[in-house]
Protein backbone atom coordinates (compact mmCIF):
# COMPACT_ATOMS: atom_id res chain seq x y z
CA UNK A 1 0.00 0.00 0.00
CA UNK A 2 1.17 3.24 -1.08
CA UNK A 3 0.79 6.41 1.46
CA UNK A 4 0.69 9.92 0.15
CA UNK A 5 1.62 13.38 1.65
CA UNK A 6 0.78 16.28 0.01
CA UNK A 7 1.55 20.12 0.11
CA UNK A 8 -0.26 22.41 -2.06
CA UNK A 9 -0.18 26.02 -2.04
CA UNK A 10 -2.89 28.14 -4.23
CA UNK A 11 -2.91 31.45 -5.52
CA UNK A 12 -6.29 32.78 -7.00
CA UNK A 13 -8.46 35.28 -8.81
CA UNK A 14 -12.06 35.03 -7.90
CA UNK A 15 -14.91 37.11 -9.10
CA UNK A 16 -18.11 36.24 -7.66
CA UNK A 17 -21.82 37.69 -8.30
CA UNK A 18 -24.55 36.40 -6.70
CA UNK A 19 -25.85 33.31 -4.60
CA UNK A 20 -23.06 31.33 -4.38
CA UNK A 21 -21.55 33.69 -2.60
CA UNK A 22 -23.09 36.00 1.06
CA UNK A 23 -21.22 39.29 0.29
CA UNK A 24 -22.94 39.78 -2.86
CA UNK A 25 -26.32 40.06 -4.90
CA UNK A 26 -27.34 39.00 -8.18
CA UNK A 27 -27.62 41.36 -11.10
CA UNK A 28 -31.42 42.35 -12.54
CA UNK A 29 -32.11 41.64 -15.85
CA UNK A 30 -36.09 42.32 -15.51
CA UNK A 31 -38.11 43.47 -12.83
CA UNK A 32 -41.69 44.67 -14.18
CA UNK A 33 -45.40 43.80 -13.38
CA UNK A 34 -44.43 41.73 -10.14
CA UNK A 35 -42.06 39.45 -12.78
CA UNK A 36 -38.39 39.39 -11.88
CA UNK A 37 -35.53 37.70 -13.86
CA UNK A 38 -31.88 38.33 -12.59
CA UNK A 39 -28.41 36.32 -12.94
CA UNK A 40 -25.56 35.48 -11.00
CA UNK A 41 -22.02 33.56 -11.51
CA UNK A 42 -19.01 32.55 -9.60
CA UNK A 43 -15.36 33.00 -12.20
CA UNK A 44 -12.59 31.82 -9.95
CA UNK A 45 -8.90 30.77 -11.45
CA UNK A 46 -6.08 29.34 -9.03
CA UNK A 47 -2.74 29.00 -9.43
CA UNK A 48 -1.63 26.00 -7.65
CA UNK A 49 1.69 24.34 -6.91
CA UNK A 50 1.47 20.67 -5.32
CA UNK A 51 4.69 18.08 -3.75
CA UNK A 52 3.29 15.06 -3.13
CA UNK A 53 6.01 12.99 -0.75
CA UNK A 54 4.99 9.34 -1.63
CA UNK A 55 5.88 6.37 0.50
CA UNK A 56 6.54 3.34 -1.81
CA UNK A 57 6.06 5.27 -4.92
CA UNK A 58 8.15 8.38 -6.85
CA UNK A 59 7.46 11.52 -5.10
CA UNK A 60 5.81 14.80 -7.89
CA UNK A 61 5.41 18.35 -8.03
CA UNK A 62 3.24 19.89 -10.03
CA UNK A 63 2.10 23.22 -10.93
CA UNK A 64 -1.47 23.58 -12.52
CA UNK A 65 -3.53 26.42 -13.41
CA UNK A 66 -7.24 25.81 -12.10
CA UNK A 67 -10.35 26.10 -10.19
CA UNK A 68 -10.26 24.99 -6.58
CA UNK A 69 -13.48 23.47 -4.22
CA UNK A 70 -16.20 25.16 -6.44
CA UNK A 71 -16.77 24.83 -10.32
CA UNK A 72 -17.29 28.22 -11.96
CA UNK A 73 -20.55 28.56 -12.69
CA UNK A 74 -23.93 30.76 -14.54
CA UNK A 75 -27.34 31.00 -12.49
CA UNK A 76 -30.82 32.36 -13.47
CA UNK A 77 -33.00 33.18 -10.94
CA UNK A 78 -36.91 33.94 -12.02
CA UNK A 79 -40.24 34.94 -10.10
CA UNK A 80 -43.65 35.95 -10.80
CA UNK A 81 -45.87 36.81 -7.60
CA UNK A 82 -50.15 35.55 -9.00
CA UNK A 83 -51.80 36.62 -5.93
CA UNK A 84 -50.95 35.87 -2.43
CA UNK A 85 -48.71 32.69 -4.07
CA UNK A 86 -45.10 33.68 -5.33
CA UNK A 87 -44.12 31.53 -8.24
CA UNK A 88 -40.27 31.24 -8.40
CA UNK A 89 -37.48 28.90 -10.12
CA UNK A 90 -33.76 28.45 -10.60
CA UNK A 91 -31.41 27.42 -13.25
CA UNK A 92 -27.96 26.63 -12.46
CA UNK A 93 -24.43 25.32 -14.79
CA UNK A 94 -21.45 24.38 -13.19
CA UNK A 95 -18.09 24.19 -15.34
CA UNK A 96 -14.93 23.03 -15.30
CA UNK A 97 -12.20 25.05 -16.18
CA UNK A 98 -9.44 22.80 -16.22
CA UNK A 99 -9.08 19.13 -18.45
CA UNK A 100 -7.06 16.66 -17.45
CA UNK A 101 -3.77 15.56 -19.05
CA UNK A 102 -5.32 12.49 -20.81
CA UNK A 103 -8.58 14.29 -21.84
CA UNK A 104 -7.83 17.58 -23.21
CA UNK A 105 -11.11 18.55 -23.72
CA UNK A 106 -12.85 16.92 -20.82
CA UNK A 107 -14.33 20.31 -19.66
CA UNK A 108 -17.98 19.33 -17.91
CA UNK A 109 -20.85 21.51 -17.65
CA UNK A 110 -22.83 20.47 -14.67
CA UNK A 111 -26.24 21.01 -14.18
CA UNK A 112 -27.03 21.26 -10.55
CA UNK A 113 -29.82 22.96 -10.10
CA UNK A 114 -33.02 23.08 -12.34
CA UNK A 115 -35.96 23.41 -9.86
CA UNK A 116 -39.35 25.68 -9.19
CA UNK A 117 -40.69 26.69 -6.29
CA UNK A 118 -44.10 27.83 -4.68
CA UNK A 119 -43.97 30.31 -1.42
CA UNK A 120 -46.62 31.85 0.75
CA UNK A 121 -47.28 32.24 3.94
CA UNK A 122 -47.35 28.20 4.78
CA UNK A 123 -43.64 28.00 3.41
CA UNK A 124 -42.43 27.11 0.45
CA UNK A 125 -42.29 24.11 -1.70
CA UNK A 126 -39.28 22.97 -3.83
CA UNK A 127 -40.17 20.60 -7.00
CA UNK A 128 -36.83 19.62 -8.98
CA UNK A 129 -33.21 19.14 -8.99
CA UNK A 130 -30.97 21.07 -6.04
CA UNK A 131 -28.88 20.11 -3.00
CA UNK A 132 -29.88 17.68 -0.67
CA UNK A 133 -30.79 18.82 2.87
CA UNK A 134 -28.53 15.89 4.17
CA UNK A 135 -25.33 18.53 5.36
CA UNK A 136 -26.36 21.18 3.38
CA UNK A 137 -25.38 23.62 5.94
CA UNK A 138 -22.12 22.00 6.93
CA UNK A 139 -20.85 22.31 3.46
CA UNK A 140 -22.48 25.63 2.64
CA UNK A 141 -20.91 27.30 5.80
CA UNK A 142 -17.70 26.11 5.19
CA UNK A 143 -15.48 29.25 5.25
CA UNK A 144 -13.07 27.70 2.45
CA UNK A 145 -16.45 27.46 0.57
CA UNK A 146 -14.78 29.78 -2.11
CA UNK A 147 -10.98 28.92 -1.60
CA UNK A 148 -9.33 25.77 -3.11
CA UNK A 149 -9.44 23.25 -0.04
CA UNK A 150 -7.11 20.10 -0.22
CA UNK A 151 -5.80 18.03 -3.08
CA UNK A 152 -6.18 14.53 -3.90
CA UNK A 153 -4.11 11.91 -1.93
CA UNK A 154 -3.12 10.10 -4.61
CA UNK A 155 0.19 11.16 -6.55
CA UNK A 156 -1.94 10.68 -10.17
CA UNK A 157 -4.41 12.97 -9.08
CA UNK A 158 -2.30 15.90 -9.24
CA UNK A 159 -2.96 15.46 -13.11
CA UNK A 160 -6.62 15.06 -13.02
CA UNK A 161 -9.33 17.67 -13.94
CA UNK A 162 -12.39 19.03 -12.01
CA UNK A 163 -12.70 20.70 -8.42
CA UNK A 164 -10.23 20.03 -5.41
CA UNK A 165 -11.28 17.84 -2.36
CA UNK A 166 -11.65 20.74 -0.05
CA UNK A 167 -13.02 19.32 3.38
CA UNK A 168 -15.34 17.02 1.92
CA UNK A 169 -14.47 13.24 3.67
CA UNK A 170 -13.04 14.96 6.51
CA UNK A 171 -15.87 17.53 7.83
CA UNK A 172 -18.61 16.29 6.33
CA UNK A 173 -20.56 14.20 3.43
CA UNK A 174 -21.74 16.09 0.29
CA UNK A 175 -24.90 16.82 0.10
CA UNK A 176 -24.98 16.10 -3.96
CA UNK A 177 -27.50 17.76 -6.21
CA UNK A 178 -30.43 15.55 -6.49
CA UNK A 179 -34.04 15.12 -7.70
CA UNK A 180 -36.42 16.30 -4.81
CA UNK A 181 -39.91 17.48 -3.29
CA UNK A 182 -38.79 19.29 -0.23
CA UNK A 183 -40.86 22.02 1.79
CA UNK A 184 -39.66 24.59 3.93
CA UNK A 185 -41.18 26.45 6.65
CA UNK A 186 -41.99 30.25 7.55
CA UNK A 187 -39.02 31.92 9.50
CA UNK A 188 -40.44 30.84 13.34
CA UNK A 189 -38.44 33.64 15.10
CA UNK A 190 -35.08 32.33 13.94
CA UNK A 191 -36.05 28.88 13.55
CA UNK A 192 -37.03 27.00 10.17
CA UNK A 193 -37.60 23.19 9.23
CA UNK A 194 -37.04 21.68 5.86
CA UNK A 195 -37.79 17.97 4.79
CA UNK A 196 -37.39 16.65 1.75
CA UNK A 197 -38.40 13.46 -0.35
CA UNK A 198 -35.05 12.78 -2.24
CA UNK A 199 -34.69 10.45 -5.53
CA UNK A 200 -32.84 7.45 -3.18
CA UNK A 201 -29.30 6.40 -3.75
CA UNK A 202 -28.80 2.89 -5.56
CA UNK A 203 -27.09 0.25 -3.87
CA UNK A 204 -26.24 -1.64 -7.33
CA UNK A 205 -29.24 -3.45 -8.50
CA UNK A 206 -31.52 -2.27 -5.63
CA UNK A 207 -35.27 -1.21 -5.10
CA UNK A 208 -37.09 1.11 -3.09
CA UNK A 209 -40.33 1.16 -2.11
CA UNK A 210 -39.86 4.64 -0.74
CA UNK A 211 -38.01 7.94 -1.56
CA UNK A 212 -34.72 8.64 0.80
CA UNK A 213 -36.77 11.13 3.78
CA UNK A 214 -34.08 14.09 4.74
CA UNK A 215 -34.56 16.62 6.78
CA UNK A 216 -33.10 19.90 8.45
CA UNK A 217 -33.62 21.82 11.01
CA UNK A 218 -32.11 25.53 11.48
CA UNK A 219 -31.59 28.02 14.10
CA UNK A 220 -29.86 31.81 13.86
CA UNK A 221 -30.20 34.31 15.81
CA UNK A 222 -28.55 37.84 16.00
CA UNK A 223 -27.08 38.74 20.20
CA UNK A 224 -25.72 42.10 20.71
CA UNK A 225 -22.63 42.69 18.22
CA UNK A 226 -22.62 38.42 16.97
CA UNK A 227 -24.77 36.16 15.55
CA UNK A 228 -25.35 32.76 15.90
CA UNK A 229 -26.07 29.48 13.69
CA UNK A 230 -26.67 26.34 14.72
CA UNK A 231 -28.16 23.42 12.65
CA UNK A 232 -29.65 19.51 13.06
CA UNK A 233 -29.76 17.45 10.05
CA UNK A 234 -30.64 13.43 9.54
CA UNK A 235 -31.53 11.08 6.59
CA UNK A 236 -33.08 7.63 6.32
CA UNK A 237 -33.17 5.38 3.54
CA UNK A 238 -33.87 1.64 2.95
CA UNK A 239 -33.00 -0.36 -0.54
CA UNK A 240 -33.48 -3.96 -0.75
CA UNK A 241 -31.62 -6.06 -4.01
CA UNK A 242 -33.87 -7.22 -6.55
CA UNK A 243 -35.02 -10.82 -7.05
CA UNK A 244 -34.72 -10.95 -2.75
CA UNK A 245 -32.27 -10.83 -0.18
CA UNK A 246 -31.43 -8.70 3.03
CA UNK A 247 -32.18 -4.82 2.99
CA UNK A 248 -29.84 -2.29 3.33
CA UNK A 249 -30.93 0.48 6.22
CA UNK A 250 -29.03 3.49 5.63
CA UNK A 251 -29.25 6.73 8.37
CA UNK A 252 -27.03 9.53 9.72
CA UNK A 253 -27.14 12.75 11.57
CA UNK A 254 -25.42 15.73 10.61
CA UNK A 255 -24.88 18.56 13.15
CA UNK A 256 -23.30 22.14 13.41
CA UNK A 257 -22.64 25.70 15.00
CA UNK A 258 -21.10 28.90 13.43
CA UNK A 259 -20.42 31.78 15.75
CA UNK A 260 -19.32 35.37 14.49
CA UNK A 261 -17.87 38.19 16.49
CA UNK A 262 -16.35 41.28 16.35
CA UNK A 263 -14.90 40.29 12.41
CA UNK A 264 -13.98 36.45 13.85
CA UNK A 265 -16.33 33.39 12.24
CA UNK A 266 -15.74 30.65 14.07
CA UNK A 267 -17.82 26.60 13.00
CA UNK A 268 -17.82 23.60 14.55
CA UNK A 269 -19.22 20.57 11.96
Amino acid sequence: MMKYKTLTVAVAATLALGAGTQASAAIKLYDKDQTTFSADGLFNTFLVRSEADNVGAPNQTQSRVKMGFLPNYIGFDMSKQVDDLKLGGRSSFWVSINDSNTALTDTMIDVRQFFGTVAGSFGEVLIGKDFALFGRSNILGDEILLGFGQTATAASNLDAANVSFGNIGTGYLYPFPVSQITYRSPDMGGLKVAVGLMDPNKNGASQEETPRLEAELTYARDLDGASVKAWLGAMSQSSEPVGGGAATDSSGVSYGLNVKMAGLSLTAS
